[in-house]
């Protein structure tokens, strides 16, 4: 096979963009055009990149605290897939040291907690298995509690829009009986009507003569 087929073959494997800008960034010579060199270059900067993120999961894994997350749900998802990549690039993990290493993510997050847990794991009854499902439960109490106090502000929230939409921007005063806010643009409105109107019932059963009838007899006096 010639250079330039075998140079053609390789570049069709590094066509990616990303695969092109980890090649750049660890110093790739465009202008070699030694297939051999660039194959072992390819081979060298991913097996670089590889152990790199690997050793980034690790560090992750060791340092990861429930604090940096918006709550225990997010962070126990978390730990979770680091967990699982630690072990699938092929790292031992020490059943002890993991344990501790997870009550040590959580104890600031939740210090009530910590003192119960601490006591089980000086008694050998916490296992990271039982540790696990433990915060499994502490995650749904949190969530269902928020979910929870979501709801009331929601109900409040309308009712406010409500009381705002029955106002129609009129001024309300509230009162002196009932403490129910009442439209006083409204109240006043009404009570001018029934003033107006009385005032013309008494105008008309006097006949003009100045005389108001009793409200027994109906005699005018």
């Amino acid at each position: 096979m010639d250079r330039a087929k075998a140079m053609a073959i390789i570049h069709s494997t590094i066509r990616d963009e990303k695969v092109q800008s980890v090649l750049s960034i660890n110093g790739w010579d465009e202008d070699n055009d030694d297939p051999k060199y660039l194959f072992n270059f390819i081979r060298n900067s991913i097996s670089s990149v590889t152990n790199e993120a690997k050793s980034d999961v690790l560090d992750e894994y060791q340092t990861i605290k429930c604090s940096s997350f918006t709550n225990l749900e997010a962070f126990h998802m978390r730990w979770q897939t680091l967990r699982k990549r630690v072990k699938d690039v092929g790292y031992i993990i020490n059943n002890e040291v993991e344990l501790t290493n997870l009550f040590n993510a959580v104890k600031r997050s939740f210090p009530h907690e910590a003192m119960l847990w601490a006591a089980d794991m000086n008694k050998n009854e916490l296992t990271t298995v039982s540790f696990l499902a433990r915060l499994s439960t502490l995650a749904n109490t949190q969530k269902n509690y928020t979910n929870m106090v979501a709801v009331k502000v929601e109900v409040k929230t309308k009712e406010t829009k409500e009381i705002k939409t029955e106002s129609n921007g009129d001024e309300r005063v509230a009162c002196n009986v009932c403490g129910k806010k009442k439209n006083y643009t409204n109240m006043v409105a009404a009570k001018l009507e029934v003033k107006t109107k009385e005032t013309k019932e008494i105008k008309t059963e006097s006949n003009g003569d100045g005389r108001v009838a009793c409200d027994v007899c109906g005699k005018k006096v």
